[in-house]
């Protein structure tokens, strides 16, 4: 009985401590690539991030000559909100790369495709 109750109380420690929040402030390191033959730009790039519903604006940055960046997220409310990963393209669209709803690390790296 009181092997039972030991092992119980391991096993519920082990599940809590497993579910972990996202963290408060990322740094997400990103790689923009294009799907083209042709080397298109991808130097100069504003690529920007939104949180929740309401779009709250979470990070900016621009991409250097490779078409590497680097951008710091603040999260909101724990983290608990996703985030929506956009570029502005050559005519001013703003366009949805990728929407992260969990972060399991505070330095995530992506690679994106565009056209």
């Amino acid at each position: 009985m009181k092997t039972a109750l030991i092992a119980s109380c391991i096993l519920a420690l082990f599940l809590l401590s497993s579910f972990s929040a996202d963290p408060d402030s990322i740094t997400l390191t990103g790689h923009l690539k294009t799907k083209s033959k042709k080397n298109a730009a991808v130097d100069g790039v504003y690529i920007c991030a939104r949180e929740g519903d309401n779009h709250n604006a979470a990070g900016e940055t621009e991409t250097d000559e490779k078409g590497n960046f680097t951008m710091e997220i603040e999260r909101q409310e724990g983290g608990i909100k996703p985030v929506s990963i956009y570029y502005v393209n050559e005519k001013s669209d703003t366009v949805l790369l990728k929407k992260v709803a969990h972060f399991t690390s505070e330095t995530p790296e992506l690679t994106f495709t565009i056209e």
